[in-house]
């Protein structure tokens, strides 16, 4: 993310249950190698007084018994302080961490931007420095792990090698890291461009926002620079179309799915674009004029910075300013995974709208079904379970329930009430599936 943005935002967050003729069949499920398909009676009617314990058939892979949208704080102070320190948890330190990625050992790795370093985090919560200084001295200096020297580091990805590519924002390059910690110049830009997030692509391209430029490009292995998207400018806009007939405003971020198509985070426009492999450049989610808009959802894009995609072709979004993150079905549907429904900053952890955020910059989700997120202004690293069960629609009967491990409807409804709807949809590490239910209650 741009140097002087951030500067700015830091300076301003049941036992045993009798059988019903209502309950389905249950049928064992197949491990997670495979995404759930679960299904429930598509039409319950309940009577006054008459207990009931409604489970998900699952005929797909194991939804696990964990609670969807549950939010810790894995490492970083919890008292909203920045500083340089390395130890376990939380009593480590960051001063505004971007862009994470991990490696097939579950270390995790972050741009950790205003220390002018790269810190790993083992899965036990141990911090260390892998590359850059030990002090937070910034400049420009190709050596070994903590002999090199960085200049605002923002985004952060690696190769199928092991290979460490970052963009180092104020030298205005891509620098890369070996396996062993070597740290060299990989491309260096003469022109504008502020290099933020950055991702491959299936053919090994690497694939940059250029904010400073308004743009989206690709470095070739070989470290040539191709222009994807966008018009050349120092002041953005918000144009669909193809290659250079495009414009972005600061855009932050890009993943790319297995079709070749890229997503971007357009901060400024406060929406989410997508250029196909022909370099078409639509918006996907959010809509134009900004921060402000609305996309026919109940919640906001305000200043969204950071994307993941995750199994089932589900995104995710980490947005600086409504201090959410919130999710994309592949419907286009928007709804909020974590962080206060309106918008409010704060460092709790919790589940779901009982958590909150103070910017969360940019999110990573690791082959567990495990998000984690750089919360730039808490200074710290959040994790967000994204497997088990959620509850959408309208609020249940009086008397009823609903237990996010299992999935599983229960309770003595106390009232009659009207024919309410609901969508429940279970999450694992290969995909989801989703089941529609009215609920009438005579």
């Amino acid at each position: 993310m741009k140097k002087y943005f951030l500067s700015v935002i830091i300076i301003l967050a049941l036992g045993a249950c009798r059988k019903s003729a209502n309950d389905p069949v249950p049928t064992p499920p197949t491990s997670q190698n495979a995404p759930p398909k679960i299904s429930y009676p598509s039409q319950l009617t309940l009577t006054v007084g008459k207990h009931i314990a409604i489970g998900p058939v699952n005929r797909g892979g194991e939804v696990p018994a964990t609670l969807y949208g549950q939010v810790t704080t894995f490492a970083g102070s919890t008292v909203r302080a920045s500083g340089y320190v390395n130890a376990i948890g939380t009593a480590a330190e960051f001063n505004s961490p971007q862009q994470l990625t991990g490696d097939n050992q579950g270390n995790l790795y972050i741009a950790d931007t205003y220390n002018n370093a790269i810190r790993k985090i083992t899965p036990d919560g141990t911090v260390t420095t892998f590359a850059g200084s030990l002090t937070g001295l910034t400049g420009n200096k190709d050596a070994a792990d903590t002999s090199a020297l960085f200049n605002y580091p923002d985004g952060l990805a690696i190769d199928p090698t092991g290979n460490f590519f970052v963009s180092d924002y104020s030298n205005n390059a891509i620098r890369k890291i070996t396996p062993a910690g070597v740290v060299s110049t990989f491309y260096k830009a003469t022109a504008l461009f502020g290099p933020g997030g950055i991702c491959f692509d299936n053919s090994g391209n690497l694939i940059i926002t250029a904010q400073d430029a308004n743009q989206v490009v690709k470095v070739s292995p070989a470290g040539v620079l191709t222009i994807i998207a966008g018009s050349l400018a120092d002041t953005g806009g918000y144009v669909n179309g193809t290659g250079t007939s495009a414009v972005f405003y600061t855009p932050t971020d890009v993943k790319t799915d297995t079709a070749g198509n890229m997503y971007v985070v357009d901060l400024e426009n406060s929406a989410i674009r997508k250029i196909t492999p022909a370099g078409v450049v639509t918006t996907f989610s959010g809509t134009q004029p900004g921060p402000d808009a609305r996309d026919g959802n109940p919640y906001l894009f305000r200043s969204p910075a950071g994307i993941a995609i995750g199994a089932g072709g589900v995104m995710y979004v980490a947005d600086l300013g409504t201090s959410q993150v919130q999710r994309i079905m592949p419907d286009g549907t928007v709804s909020l995974v974590a962080g206060s429904v309106t918008g409010l900053y704060g460092d709790a952890d919790g589940l779901g709208s009982a958590a909150s955020f103070f910017e969360p910059a940019y999110i990573y989700i690791d082959n567990t079904g495990t998000a984690y997120v750089s919360d730039i202004v808490n200074f710290n690293i959040r994790k967000i379970v994204l497997t088990g069960y959620t509850y959408q629609g309208d609020k249940l009967p009086p008397g009823l329930t609903f237990d996010a491990k299992t999935g599983t409807i229960s309770g003595t409804p106390t009232a009659q009430s009207a024919t309410i709807h609901c969508t429940i949809t279970g999450f694992n590490i290969k995909g989801f599936s989703a089941s529609n239910i009215a609920i009438e209650v005579k």
